[in-house]
């Protein structure tokens, strides 16, 4: 199992435009633009959190303590595009780059891509008692543009967008947005995780924007 995760590239945008945002959830364009930014970045973390998938590209790390027995490597939160290298810590504690020829990458959209090594290849011996010493870097995601997201997991982030819009409308502390039954169907066999309750003052505080 990876013993840590790490997020090294952020997406460079939203799966979801402002102007698509604003007209789902009948907001004032213009006026509340800086709120519907921090609105549709909640709503994508919430969505991502729930499926366990990245939707625009990024560039993870993955780190392992050592060689897995079964001689697989998985790479969390799909679908993984392609893994750029996978590094480790050799004896004397040099940073190496281990060969691509010694391992197939294995994309799957819905599940968890992997690394598995080849049969023919030879592990090479790590430094003694070093904690990450293994290091994959893999880029994941459905694509860098808006259009190659799934429908489906764009129309739920404009639910939860429209979720914490209305709470603000309706005095509410915070939303819990699995609650939403609609959007939870949407994201369908793909919901893995629950999140917890959002606080107006998450987004609020960040934006500039205000509560009525």
């Amino acid at each position: 199992m990876p013993i840590a995760t790490a997020v090294i590239t952020e997406a460079s945008i939203e799966p979801v435009t402002l102007a698509e945002a604003i007209l789902w959830s009948k907001g004032n364009i213009g006026f509340e633009d800086s709120l519907f930014d921090a609105l549709i970045s909640t709503a994508t973390n919430q969505v991502e959190s729930i499926i366990q998938h990245r939707l625009i590209t990024h560039t993870s790390e993955m780190y392992y303590d050592s060689w897995p027995r079964d001689r697989c490597f998985s790479l969390w939160f799909p679908p993984t595009v392609t893994v750029n290298s996978l590094k480790y810590y050799d004896v004397d504690g040099t940073l190496q780059t281990w060969a691509s020829s010694n391992y197939w990458v294995i994309n799957n959209s819905k599940h968890n891509g992997y690394i598995k090594i080849k049969p023919s290849a030879s592990v090479p011996t790590l430094e003694n008692g070093r904690p990450q010493a293994i290091v994959i870097n893999y880029d994941n995601g459905y694509g860098a543009a808006a259009s190659s997201v799934p429908e489906d997991f764009k129309t739920a982030i404009k639910m939860f967008v429209t979720d914490l819009y209305d709470a603000r409308k309706m005095h509410l502390a915070d939303v819990k947005l699995t609650e939403n039954p609609t959007a939870m169907q949407v994201l369908g066999c793909f919901a893995i995780a629950e999140v917890e309750s959002v606080s107006l003052a998450q987004f609020t505080n960040v934006s500039g924007g205000y509560v009525y």
